[in-house]
């Protein structure tokens, strides 16, 4: 009902944002083009934190310039212990879900998948281990904070804002889910444009990570 309030009461002052959010949109995914396949931030500290930057800034520089309120990109307080633990359960389903297909898949391809953790590595794929630390965990979980005020923000926050200028909810809803579920096509897709795996891993896991995304967009 607050999104509702503020979306009305600024649209009515004669403001409008739906071909803003289109194009604030459009520029992060360049930018998110650019550091994955050209700066590659995430190999200086793990994380894409090019990206995650410019999309904070550009995020919260236009509430500052449109005069909005932070619970316009859904920092509020209300209802937090309900958002949490649809958000907990929706989230660790999806994962399940995303976790059996590339198992599935991995075992039907006959490459003997186990899932392996330990304080030290922790990986789907034996072929890809990732090294860990105490400082390893703490940019990781200090980069992901960082990225849920990027890309709640911008997601379910901006565009949504925006996009409720001209549609209604459900379809508002639907399209910043599939938008959400596209901005993680292109770490597959990296991958095989550097021949890290073959196309048809890069099509299942396209999908999975698409589906599995938008699934927690729609969350």
């Amino acid at each position: 009902m607050e999104l509702e309030k503020n979306i009305q009461s600024f649209h009515n002052k004669g403001n409008s944002t739906f071909k803003a959010m289109l194009y604030i949109v459009a520029f992060l995914f360049l930018i998110r083009v650019l550091d994955i396949f050209v700066i590659q931030s995430d190999k200086w500290f793990g994380e894409q934190i090019v990206t995650k930057v410019v999309g904070i800034i550009i995020v919260f520089s236009y509430l500052k310039f449109k005069e909005l309120p932070l619970n316009t990109i859904g920092l509020t307080k209300k209802q937090i212990k309900r958002s949490i633990f649809l958000g907990v359960t929706l989230i660790l389903a999806a994962l399940t879900i995303g976790y059996f297909t590339e198992y599935l898949y991995l075992f039907l391809a006959g490459k003997n998948p186990y899932i392996y953790f330990n304080p030290q590595q922790n990986t789907l794929l034996p072929t890809k281990i990732i090294p860990g630390s105490v400082m390893f965990a703490i940019i990781l979980i200090l980069g992901n904070i960082i990225n849920s005020l990027m890309e709640e923000g911008l997601f379910r926050g901006l565009l949504m804002f925006g996009l409720r200028e001209k549609l209604n909810l459900k379809t508002t809803i639907l399209l910043q889910g599939i938008l959400f579920g596209l901005w993680h096509i292109f770490w597959p897709l990296r991958d095989y444009f550097y021949s890290q795996t073959t196309l048809t891993e890069c099509f299942v896991t396209c999908l999975v990570y698409c589906t599995i995304s938008s699934i927690i967009g729609f969350a």
